[in-house]
């Protein structure tokens, strides 16, 4: 096993959170198993239970964690409305300074609102054709994202169907950049990592300095699951309300259907974990659980109904069977109290 390194977060053993110990083992033999794991950590009632470290991996590695950044985003996002930056419904060309008669073919721009961005129902394309468009312009540095993203066409009207893709996040990035003259990560560094007691992070950033959104920032291991067990404490932290209770309650709920959204197919039944629902950048698992994850393995899962939450962070090309460890392992170690 991975050497314990001490922390802010408190730690106990399985038996005193009422957890099997042997159930915990078979869980992290069985993400032993798999290709690239790198860590895992489970909290029960707030406290650490078990944690382990693969090497050459350990407790202090930072990371790109990719579409975790998501959710910290949608944190940003419930914390900025709460302190009336904007709202919900609010346009998003109204917020970004954008006037739609430049983009005469992107019939849907009128209609899109931070809500959309949300829940990845906006309509957009995702950069992969966004850049593709502007490279044959070679352009691509020198053009502002925010002007390219809106004019280009959408491909579904907004609030149509579920659409994931990391532009929609990076959009509104640029919006609390926007209406507070200061980078994303400088404003979650502020209103909710300082008070976590979360240091050294890092965000990627595009040619004009916006923080990317809904990829490239760089975690802990440790930091998933506070920022996890800040999700399952709707939102409090030590007697502090970081995050308002009703915003964690609508990012964990289901707030569109995402079925069809087949990125891994498990069965016949494609009864998989990326088509249970999708709330504000946060998905709905089986098993009455939520999770913000990040390609290659990094996942936070916050599992209410047991008080726990799950960090793994790993470089895998089998994210579901990394997430079904969960389901055939670690479900067993909790015991009735």
């Amino acid at each position: 096993m991975g050497r314990i390194v001490e922390t802010s977060l408190p730690r106990t053993t399985a038996e005193a959170a009422g957890v099997d110990e042997q159930a915990i083992q078979a869980w992290l033999a069985a993400l032993g198993e798999l290709n690239e794991i790198h860590s895992a950590m489970l909290l029960r009632h707030g406290q650490v239970v078990a944690e382990h470290y693969w090497p050459p991996h350990t407790a202090d590695e930072f990371s790109n964690r990719f579409s975790l950044s998501k959710t910290v985003t949608a944190l940003a996002v419930g914390i900025a409305i709460n302190e009336g930056l904007f709202k919900l419904d609010d346009r998003v060309i109204d917020l970004l300074g954008f006037d739609s008669k430049d983009a005469p073919e992107n019939r849907n721009l009128k209609d899109l609102t931070v809500r959309h961005l949300l829940t990845m129902s906006a309509g957009n394309q995702d950069f992969e054709y966004f850049l593709e468009q502007f490279k044959t312009k070679k352009a691509i540095a020198q053009e502002d994202w925010v002007a390219g993203l809106l004019k280009t066409p959408f491909a579904y009207e907004p609030g149509a169907r579920f659409s994931y893709n990391t532009a929609t996040t990076f959009l509104l990035s640029a919006i609390i950049h926007k209406l507070t003259g200061e980078r994303l990560l400088n404003y979650v560094k502020a209103k909710l990592f300082q008070p976590l007691g979360i240091k050294g992070v890092k965000w990627e950033r595009n040619p004009a300095g916006i923080d990317m959104g809904g990829t490239g920032i760089q975690l802990k291991t440790e930091d998933i699951a506070k920022l996890g067990q800040l999700i399952l404490n709707k939102g409090e932290w030590q007697g502090t309300q970081i995050v308002p209770a009703k915003w964690i309650e609508a990012m964990t709920t289901k707030q569109i259907d995402n079925s069809g959204h087949v990125r891994w197919v498990e069965d016949e039944t494609h009864d998989n974990d990326w088509e249970q629902g999708y709330g504000y950048q946060m998905w709905i698992c089986r098993n009455d659980a939520v999770r913000g994850d990040g390609m290659y393995g990094q996942f936070m899962i916050i599992w209410p109904k047991y008080d726990a939450v799950i960090a793994m962070t790993a470089n895998t090309d089998d994210m579901p069977a990394q997430l079904n460890t969960l389901w055939t392992h670690l479900e067993k170690a909790f015991a009735l109290e």
